[in-house]
């Protein structure tokens, strides 16, 4: 059907409103946020007993860690209960549409009859009552995280002296009442849930600024390789400084996280450098990306050294070369190193076929000791 002049001018206006609501639109689209983490860091719990010298400190590095990698962070540090869903319905606003949510927290946690509950600063847990209005469910928070890929990290296993009597007010039998640390969570389908240390154990707050478990995270995060293994790296660590005390655990395996890793599509800065013993200063490289990021997953589908060869010769000098080279020396199978004699036992030559090497020395200008079918010293 065609539009007369004067209706088609009619729609000039309202056409070119419609565009222009659309392009101011659009930019908020694109700006929609990809990764968004809550990370909160409980220390200054009211109960004197109960205070914690790194929470805050963890929260706050593993703040600037995960800005290097692309996220948006909603962070709170001594959250009262009320605080606490704030910066929840933060982080739920936050994150529709992303593709990756990621929540962390470090402070007290405690277990009763199989649930795992936060605790807030201003919690005081001496009956049922008090734990429902006075405590977190980690269930809650966890039925908050969108987006296809859910990490979890909870360093939250520490000895809780803030549940001193709900175990007695609860009627729990002595064995429930002695569980410490936390359960495993329920209903984590689709989420990889990482715990400072093992189920019903109790992780450690740490000697330094942050606890074990934080530091290694820390150390680890920013690198090129799948999730599991830098969660394996983490936990290697954390056993390492705790003398075995400590073992990180992992539950869930979520399919779509095998190949994916948390370090960012950006360059990672690293601030300031490194001192060096004499006073000079060595810039670190940070972990490089795009096209070395692409062909070493490409080698990781492969699964063979010329692959991997493939990433040094193309990308020489970078993390990537250095991961190909490291696996090139775990799994390539190195001939053996023979000493002369072996050599010529394997070979296996004939007395005539000796005197034809002794011959072919001889003529290329070499002294094989004579042509007389006896390999000595001077043919080998």
């Amino acid at each position: 059907m065609r539009l007369g002049p004067g209706v088609r001018g009619s729609l000039g206006p309202a056409l070119g409103l419609a565009a222009a609501v659309l392009l101011s639109v659009l930019p908020l689209v694109a700006q929609a946020a990809e990764r968004v983490a809550l990370v909160i860091g409980n220390s200054e719990y009211h109960d004197p007993d109960a205070k914690l010298m790194n929470p805050g400190n963890d929260a706050v590095g593993m703040e600037a860690a995960l800005k290097r990698l692309d996220f948006k962070v909603v962070l709170g540090t001594d959250l009262t209960r009320s605080g606490f869903y704030d910066k929840l319905k933060e982080f739920d606003e936050a994150s529709r549409g992303a593709d990756v949510t990621l929540f962390f927290y470090a402070g007290h946690g405690l277990q009763v009859q199989g649930k795992n509950w936060l605790a807030p600063v201003d919690a005081k847990l001496e009956s049922s009552l008090d734990l429902e209005q006075g405590a977190v469910p980690l269930d809650t928070v966890m039925g908050h995280m969108r987006g296809t890929k859910k990490l979890v990290f909870l360093d939250a296993c520490r000895n809780n002296p803030l549940a001193r009597g709900l175990a007695r007010e609860m009627g729990l039998t002595r064995s429930e009442a002695s569980k410490r640390g936390l359960a495993r969570a329920k209903g984590v389908q689709g989420t990889l849930v990482v715990y400072a240390t093992q189920p019903d154990n109790v992780a450690s707050d740490g000697d330094g600024d942050n606890s074990p478990f934080t530091e290694a995270l820390l150390a680890h995060i920013h690198l090129p390789v799948n999730v599991f293994a830098m969660i394996s790296d983490v936990a290697q660590s954390v056993s390492k400084a705790t003398n075995g005390e400590q073992k990180p655990t992992i539950q869930s395996l979520p399919s779509g996280l095998g190949r994916f890793s948390l370090a960012s599509a950006e360059p990672i800065p690293t601030p300031g450098g490194t001192e060096t013993a004499g006073g000079g200063k060595v810039v670190i490289t940070p972990p490089p990306t795009g096209a070395a990021a692409r062909a070493y997953e490409a080698a990781e589908r492969v699964g063979t050294v010329d692959a991997y060869r493939i990433v040094i010769e193309d990308y020489p000098g970078t993390t990537y070369a250095r991961l190909a080279q490291s696996w090139i020396d775990k799994h390539e199978v190195k001939p053996p190193v023979l000493s002369p004699e072996e050599v010529e036992k394997k070979l296996g030559l004939s007395p005539e076929q000796k005197r034809l090497v002794q011959m072919g020395l001889a003529s290329a200008g070499h002294d094989p000791g004579g042509v007389d079918g006896m390999l000595g010293g001077k043919t080998r």
